[in-house]
């Protein structure tokens, strides 16, 4: 019995570390602004709506947590006048937002006993 207690406990503490809390994973900030002029945008249904261009000195001071990022390219912060959309165009996040690893071979795939059959254009 005390063998598969301590089986149990192996199996939970493993599963723990490989999740782990979501306070263990990296938290993104805005570190820069990018441009003079900062486009603030509002979500409206699936899509964003620029509302306003502010300068930096209007803008929080950094780093500035993300609250949410977007799929299209857009992350959330808290400024004085509400929650707002910034482009991320537009700032600089860290860390950035990855992909994952790409499973693609890169290379380029053309077969060399094929002939091509190509119709240049006229006089050359």
């Amino acid at each position: 019995m005390t063998r598969n207690r301590l089986a149990l406990f192996v199996c939970v503490f493993v599963l723990f570390c490989s999740i782990g809390p979501p306070s263990w994973a990296a938290e993104q900030n805005v570190t820069a602004y990018l441009t003079k002029k900062v486009s603030v945008f509002e979500q409206r249904g699936k899509s964003f709506k620029r509302i306003a261009k502010r300068s930096q000195n209007e803008m929080p001071s950094l780093p500035a947590a993300v609250l949410e990022a977007s799929s299209k390219g857009f992350v959330k912060i808290k400024t004085a006048n509400g929650l707002v959309w910034l482009d991320t165009m537009d700032v600089k996040v860290v860390p950035p937002k990855t992909s994952g690893k790409s499973t693609k071979k890169h290379g380029v795939s053309s077969s060399s006993k094929k002939k091509g059959f190509h119709t240049r254009g006229i006089g050359e």
